[in-house]
């Protein structure tokens, strides 16, 4: 498996290696567990019953939702400070689960470890793909040498810019199309004021703008995540215009 975003490639790997096969994970950046700073995205992730479903089948379930706070709705916030909860599920009160996305992502590569036949590759960026043959070159980012590996299959968990896709898409009959928004984001934080959280915990907040919005997520340290979405000229003068 080739991937950046660990969570996909990890639980993808235990699912394989749970059937017998024996797999290779590849990634191209520097092991999250050790690492000083961890690059990407930090955003919190809003786990469903559909995630919860899938992390019950490979035994992590209780252990995530424990770690995790239940968001029984959004909260939206006007322009005049005004908020209103909307419920996801009014009748059986269930909701999404914020988690932290590196307290997941470590948590899944944990349990991939202890697998004989998972083994793990960091820092290993994809060169190039044979599909027809299942031959793949990654360039080791250690010492700038190049690993030719094989494959009986090749699964591609590797994000907007996937290599696996770009040699896809060369593929005869192949139609693909990919188009960008206009709008990207900004993460900040809510922290915690003496020791709580400064908002309801129990929601996903949003603030709704028309053309951008604010959204924020609680954590277990009673902070908030927040993240910042507006089109990219106005992203650039608030960041202008934003002392950090």
């Amino acid at each position: 498996l080739v991937t950046p975003y660990l969570k996909v490639g990890s639980l993808a790997s235990i699912n394989l290696a749970r059937q017998g096969h024996e797999v290779h994970l590849y990634e191209f950046r520097e092991d999250i567990r050790t690492a000083e700073l961890v690059q990407g995205r930090s955003i919190n992730l809003a786990l469903s019953r559909r995630g919860q479903t899938a992390l019950a089948a490979i035994g992590l379930e209780d252990e995530i939702v424990a770690n995790s706070i239940l968001m029984k709705g959004r909260m939206t916030h006007d322009l005049q400070g005004n908020t209103k909860e909307i419920l996801y599920d009014p009748l059986n009160g269930q909701g999404l689960w914020s988690v932290g996305r590196k307290y997941l992502n470590e948590k899944l590569l944990n349990l991939a470890e202890k697998y004989p036949n998972i083994h793990m590759h960091f820092e290993k960026k994809l060169i190039s793909t044979k599909l027809d043959d299942g031959t793949m070159t990654f360039k080791d980012l250690k010492n700038n040498s190049d690993i030719k590996e094989e494959a009986d299959l090749i699964v591609g968990c590797d994000g907007a810019y996937s290599q696996v896709r770009a040699q896809m898409i060369k593929r005869p009959g192949f139609s693909f199309s990919q188009q960008y928004i206009r709008h990207g984001y900004l993460e900040l934080c809510i922290p915690a004021k003496d020791g709580e959280f400064q908002m309801p915990p129990n929601y996903l907040h949003i603030w709704p703008r028309h053309s951008f919005m604010m959204i924020a997520l609680p954590n277990k340290d009673k902070s908030f995540t927040v993240t910042l979405s507006m089109p990219f000229e106005t992203l650039i003068k608030f960041k202008q215009k934003t002392i950090y």
